[in-house]
């Protein structure tokens, strides 16, 4: 999916917080276009070089465009403003990854 992204006008609507720590929060957004839901994390660059944890924001941001895993959400991009660095990720429902990793550890359990 491409998407472009301008600090004046989103292609997404906002529709809710869903997690909410000092320097990060994620949302849930909906695309304009294809109606897609997305979670979208806000990391505050403020906060970020206060506790020097710049290196890492680039290190995950590395971390999530190359890792092709289905525990680990998908990254389709990043963009920065003023105020912060965002990610735009996949929407993962819990019930699905709760599923997931229990057949795993079903699976590796009667293997060994």
């Amino acid at each position: 999916m491409n998407f472009t992204f301008s600090t004046a006008e989103l292609c997404c609507y906002y529709h809710g917080l869903l997690c909410d720590a000092d320097d990060r929060s994620v949302y849930l957004i909906r695309h304009k276009d294809t109606r897609h839901l997305f979670a979208m994390k806000r990391l505050l660059k403020h906060h970020l070089i206060l506790r020097n944890q710049v290196e890492q924001v680039f290190a995950e941001r590395d971390i999530l465009t190359f890792t092709d895993n289905p525990f680990v959400v998908s990254f389709y991009c990043s963009f920065v403003t003023k105020v912060g660095s965002f990610y735009l990720l996949s929407l993962v429902d819990s019930a699905v990854v709760g599923q997931d990793a229990f057949r795993v550890v079903a699976g590796f359990v009667k293997a060994t």
